[in-house]
């Protein structure tokens, strides 16, 4: 999950850039034991930070896992070295957004286009990771309902000026596991 915590952060990193306005966003996110979406990752204190919705961030924006990665080895094509394997990784996310404002399509729409024009040409990650692809799977406007599924708890608490969008897509990537890559920090 290193390889596609680096992807999200340069998602991030570009949407922020592209939409502007002050919009901050977290990744990975989690589902907790208690329904909650923390980082994947642990602080040094054994914490995990929250990314779930919340109205005290102002325009925010999170990516979480939204369902088991799928890997699978790629035949047919050439090896480098002799260790080297090329998987092809898939992994399903969601991206959940938060703004105060009066059109939550206006709001879907500028961050579908933002994440569907994200453009990987200039990244230049440590590993081997080849055709990155961003697949579009679906999309929800409905606030009380993502709230739902985001919180657990009941939409009829839902009484926010906030409007909360969500898009769900299929990050896919190619990574060669060869002599030459750099090694994972077991920590």
């Amino acid at each position: 999950m290193i390889i596609a915590q680096t992807i999200i952060d340069e998602i991030i990193k570009q949407i922020e850039s592209e939409i502007g306005q002050d919009v901050t966003g977290r990744g990975i996110g989690i589902f907790d034991i208690n329904n909650r979406v923390v980082s994947l990752s642990i602080s040094n204190s054994g914490e995990r930070e929250y990314f779930g919705l919340t109205d005290t961030r102002g325009f925010y924006f999170y990516i979480r896992a939204n369902g088991n990665p799928n890997e699978s080895r790629i035949t047919g094509r050439t090896k480098t070295g002799s260790c080297g394997l090329e998987s092809r990784s898939r992994i399903p996310m969601k991206m959940v957004i938060m703004k105060s404002c009066s059109d939550s399509r206006a709001l879907l729409d500028a961050f579908r286009k933002s994440l569907y024009s994200v453009n990987f040409s200039r990244f230049k990650p440590v590993y081997k990771i080849n055709d990155i692809k961003i697949q579009p799977a679906s999309f929800n406007v409905i606030p009380w309902q993502i709230y739902k599924d985001e919180t657990g708890l009941d939409p009829k608490t839902f009484s926010s000026s906030i409007q909360i969008v969500s898009i769900d897509f299929n990050l896919e990537y190619f990574y060669n596991y060869a002599d030459e890559c750099p090694d994972f920090d077991i920590c």
